[in-house]
C-alpha cells in the first residue's frame, strides 16, 4: 500500500518493546521543503497531532495573506499538500513564543483537509521519531512519488 504526500495515516508500532509506554500506534504523513526538495516522513502521536491542530485554528491570520512583503505567509494558492512553508507568528504575545512556525497541509483527518502548524523543535521530534521506526514507514506508491 503507497500513500501520497500529505496524506495522513495511522501505522502500527510494529517493535514495540515490553513493558515500556512507547505508543502502540502513531500518525505518518510524508512532506517536503517549500522548495520541493528533501522528502521525508514524519510520525507524530495523537497528542501531538491535536496540539498542533488546535495551534492551527487559534493561529488562523497566520495563514491568512497579506499585502506585507516582507511577511512570510502563505495564500490559498501557494499552499500544496504535504509541503512544509515557513509562516510568520504574526500575533506574538510574548518574546518567548516561537517567531515562525511550518505550516503543512495534510488529508484524511476526519476525510478532509486539515493545515497544521508544527514549531522547529516539535518538527525536529517528528522527523527523529521516523528515522528510529523505519519499519514502521509506509512508502510512497511510485505513482504518488511521480505525480508529487
Amino acid at each position: 500500500m503507497g500513500i501520497k504526500a500529505g496524506q495522513i495515516i495511522a501505522v502500527e508500532n510494529t517493535k514495540r518493546p515490553h513493558f515500556t509506554n512507547a505508543k502502540t500506534s502513531y500518525y505518518l504523513v510524508w512532506v517536503e521543503d517549500h522548495t520541493g526538495g528533501n522528502e521525508r516522513p514524519l510520525m507524530l502521536t495523537h497528542k501531538e497531532l491535536q496540539r498542533i491542530i488546535n495551534r492551527a485554528s487559534k493561529n488562523s491570520e497566520d495563514l491568512i495573506s497579506t499585502t506585507d512583503s516582507n511577511a512570510l505567509v502563505i495564500t490559498d494558492s501557494s499552499i500544496v499538500r504535504g509541503r512544509l512553508i515557513p509562516v510568520w507568528n504574526k500575533n506574538r504575545r510574548y518574546k518567548a513564543e516561537n517567531t515562525y512556525y511550518y505550516a503543512l497541509l495534510v488529508e484524511g483527518i476526519n476525510s478532509g483537509l486539515k493545515c497544521l502548524l508544527f514549531t522547529e523543535a516539535e518538527l525536529t521530534k517528528v522527523e527523529y521519531r521516523a528515522n528510529r521506526n523505519k519499519e514502521d514507514i509506509v512508502k510512497k506508491g511510485f505513482i504518488a512519488d511521480l505525480l508529487d
